[in-house]
């Protein structure tokens, strides 16, 4: 009897690695940059120059060491691509069902979000042009607001969330006040919630990230805000008028 080989495509990853020698699992910045290209060209029998440059690029990132020659390659990046189409709405049944959890939240978290996803893209690539590409949390990392009519994308990457600056921030406050609280409102998360609340507090810039280009966050730049404090500091026209809200609150009491 003649064996039947499938091709690679239609394999999966543990197929296609070599016995221990299995890759990483894909991370959500990976997921994004397939789905990207998924949108663009779909799943085809060949192996089209832009999965090639894919599976390149995703070999320049830093986010995993390689496991073996097979890491990310061509065969790999087509067999993600396969696994999109089996939760696609326009391909009913086809496509492998190997697909992890976190591939099909991210499908449906952008089935009908293309363009967000290649703003999100484009602004990964550009992090990557200058040398900063941390991993993006499984969670949501994009917050799309309007502000004066311009689209501001909002991205947990170094030059937003340099945790280091937010920690310094937030010892600065400390220091100083001896508490961390709302600068709009007041709230302390520790008075509130006791232990489960200390020491938590969210960091606004105070200089609009999408129009700020590449520089050093400093702790000048940063207001310490609630949750609620944050997202309506957000919706503020102009952007960012903290002198505004805390008007709005007082004027509510």
């Amino acid at each position: 009897m003649v064996a039947f080989h499938k091709p690679d495509y239609l394999r999966s990853t543990e197929e296609i690695n070599s016995v221990g020698q299995h890759n990483p699992h894909w991370t959500r910045t990976e997921i994004l940059l397939a789905l990207d290209l998924y949108f663009r060209i779909g799943v085809q029998s060949a192996t089209p120059p832009e999965v090639v440059a894919l599976s390149e690029f995703l070999n320049q990132l830093p986010i995993h060491e390689r496991s073996n020659d097979k890491f990310r390659n061509p065969n790999g990046v087509n067999f993600k691509l396969s696994n999109f189409r089996s939760v696609d709405p326009g391909h009913p049944g086809r496509g492998s069902s190997n697909l992890s959890k976190l591939d099909r939240s991210i499908f449906l978290e952008f089935h009908n979000r293309s363009t967000d996803l290649q703003r999100l893209v484009a602004a990964i690539r550009s992090e990557f042009a200058q040398g900063r590409i941390p991993e993006l949390p499984e969670s949501e990392e994009v917050q799309l607001a309007t502000t004066e009519g311009e689209l501001l994308l909002r991205r947990h990457l170094v030059r937003e969330r340099n945790g280091k600056v937010v920690r310094a921030k937030k010892n600065q406050v400390k220091e100083l006040t001896g508490r961390l609280a709302c600068e709009i409102c007041d709230l302390d998360f520790s008075e509130r919630y006791g232990e489960t609340g200390e020491g938590f507090i969210e960091c606004h810039h105070l200089v609009p990230l999408a129009g700020a280009g590449p520089r050093e966050t400093k702790t000048a730049d940063l207001a310490l805000m609630c949750a609620n404090c944050h997202r309506m500091v957000h919706r503020m026209k102009p952007f960012g008028d903290l002198d505004k809200l805390r008007k709005v609150l007082r004027s509510k009491t």
